[in-house]
């Protein structure tokens, strides 16, 4: 698969990886990702 995101999430001990397919360029997924963030 190309054009993917790989990230990475943690909580305490616990973590989840994910891969993201998106249009949105890295620095329009970081934003989108630290604005989920927030909520």
């Amino acid at each position: 698969i190309r054009g993917g995101f790989k990230v990475i999430a943690r909580s305490g001990k616990s973590f989840q990886e994910v891969f993201i397919l998106t249009n949105l360029s890295k620095v329009e997924l970081e934003k989108a990702i630290a604005q989920s963030i927030k909520r």
